[in-house]
């Protein structure tokens, strides 16, 4: 995201006008865990609220994981370790 654009809003800028230039810049309504390579749901469906700290009004809404969603995640990523690990680093990059 870009903070300056944000920054040069008008003072007028309704609060969701400012919501709307977030998820123009790609902060989604809703957000699942990243599991995989991909965005899912949680298992059991909860999510909850994050609000705005300017006037606690809804911002986006964040999964509420379980402890069967870590194990979905942790089973992810032991699967992927067996073709990661065979990488070399790249340049610049610490091991």
């Amino acid at each position: 995201m870009n903070v300056s654009s944000l920054v040069s809003l008008p003072e007028t800028t309704s609060l969701q006008e400012m919501l709307a230039v977030l998820r123009l810049h790609g902060v989604r309504a809703r957000h699942g865990n990243f599991i995989g390579g991909s965005w899912v749901a949680p298992i059991k469906g909860k999510y909850f609220v994050d609000k705005t700290p300017i006037d606690a009004e809804p911002l986006s809404e964040i999964a509420f994981s379980s402890s069967a969603d870590v194990d979905k995640a942790l089973d992810a990523a032991h699967a992927a370790k067996a073709s990661w690990r065979h990488l070399a680093p790249q340049p610049g990059q610490r091991c």
